[in-house]
Parts: C-alpha cells; sequence; structure tokens
C-alpha cells in the first residue's frame, strides 16, 4: 500500500494546527537538518531538534493519515520518501526507485552538504532480528532499557544483546552480517554503516562508529558513570 505525495500534502495541511506541526515546514529546497523528500521533490522539514526519530514518530500519524499503520519509522516505505538525518548528516532512502527529483536532492546532499547515505536504519535491524529464522541469531535480542548486557547500542538508543558472555559466545562479524542482511561486509563496515556503539563489558570499553546521537549519548553515559572507557574509531 502507498500513499501519494498529493494525499501526504493534504493530510499535513488538515492536522496543521496539531502542536505536533508547529515546526514543520514545506518547500523545494534541500537543506541540511531533519526532513522528508517526497518523490516530487518536495522537503518537509521538522526543525532545529535534539533527535529526528522524536518529532518525526509525532507527525506521522499526521502525514500518512489512514494509510499509517502505526508511527513505527518504517511506515515512510507506503510514501516511498528520502528522510534526512540532520544531526548525524546521513540520509535512508525508502523508495525502491527514486525519483529523478530524489536523485538530485541526494546529489545535493552528498556533493554539496557532506552527507552520506545511511545503509540500514535501526527499524530495518530490529526487523531483521525479529524476523530472522538464522541460526547465528539465536540468542540474540533488542531491548530499550538492558544496557548492562549491550553489545551494540543503535542510533535510536536500542541495545542489541547476547547475555552478559556475548563476545565469548558469539561471532561478533557473523551476528552483525545477520542483523544488516549483508554476507559481505567486514565488521568495522558494518558498524560505520549502522553508526553503531560496539560494548565490550570484558574490557570496560565501547566504540564509536561516528557521532553518536542524542539517544545513544543517553546510554552511554550509564557506561562512563560504570567506568567504562570510550573510543571514537577513525575512518
Amino acid at each position: 500500500m502507498t500513499i501519494t505525495d498529493q494525499e501526504i500534502k493534504a493530510n499535513l495541511a488538515k492536522g496543521a494546527s496539531s502542536l505536533a506541526m508547529e515546526d514543520v515546514r514545506l518547500g523545494m529546497t534541500v537543506v541540511p537538518a531533519n526532513s522528508l523528500i517526497l518523490r516530487d521533490g518536495t522537503v518537509i522539514s521538522f526543525g532545529p531538534i535534539a533527535d529526528q526519530n522524536c518529532s518525526l514518530i509525532t507527525i506521522l500519524p499526521i502525514m500518512l493519515g489512514a494509510a499509517a499503520s502505526s508511527s513505527d519509522v518504517q511506515s515512510l516505505d507506503m510514501a516511498e520518501v528520502v528522510l534526512v538525518d540532520g544531526v548525524n548528516a546521513t540520509f535512508t532512502v525508502f523508495n525502491d526507485s527514486p525519483t529523478m527529483a530524489q536523485r538530485h536532492a541526494m546529489t545535493t546532499l552528498v556533493e554539496t552538504m557532506g552527507f552520506r547515505e545511511a545503509i540500514i536504519s535501526a527499524e530495518a535491524i530490529k526487523k531483521n532480528i525479529n524476523e530472522s529464522n538464522d541460526p547465528a541469531l539465536d540468542g540474540i535480542w533488542w531491548d530499550d532499557n538492558d544496557i548492562e548486557r549491550a553489545a551494540f547500542i543503535l542510533i535510536d538508543g536500542a541495545i542489541v544483546s547476547g547475555g552478559y558472555d556475548f563476545w565469548l559466545n558469539h561471532s561478533g562479524l557473523t551476528v552483525l552480517r545477520t542483523m544488516f542482511d549483508d554476507s559481505d561486509s567486514d565488521f568495522d563496515t558494518l558498524c560505520w554503516a549502522g553508526n553503531l556503539v560496539v560494548v565490550i563489558p570484558e574490557d570496560m570499553d565501547y566504540r564509536m562508529y561516528g557521532p553518536p546521537t542524542a539517544l545513544q549519548r543517553y546510554q552511554i553515559a550509564y557506561l562512563d558513570a560504570w567506568g567504562y572507557y570510550g573510543e571514537k574509531k577513525h575512518a
């Protein structure tokens, strides 16, 4: 099921009086900020907020209207948009065949503003964990509040874990490849692709692959309080 650009704009107009829409703006100019790019090139920006998911989730039901099955970010598939994360200078394509207007906008983001494509979103990773039958993910789960057993911290703050002995009982690379549905990339490449924080409890250590989001920093604060040492990886 898909929803047209015209339907999205009509829904936004209907919900214009909502507090959730206070900082939402429509235009035709690509901006280095949290925004959505529709098929026709229209840019829906969310304003200067700390974390794009917090605002996006509140406007999704308004934007998608009756077509919204949930406020899950993965619902953007039905809108076939490009999601721009101004905080981390990345974008995620929710359209298997981006339009010429969307491709032009992505080129502008990359060549003029220094953005890069986010290869896989936190929602896609969690969906892979939930739905995979691969034995590599046996005993692997994600949770929002299990920081003491964290192996990876996703960009939305979710914790991926396999228990206290994750690094002893599992191959980190095999787990990552299954989480990302990618059978070829190496460990560091996948971590960079997901902007992950890798946590190694045995060494009281965590490693940041990219600038942590606000929700990742929230989880990192617990690690810092427990005496963990943080290292920022360099490409």
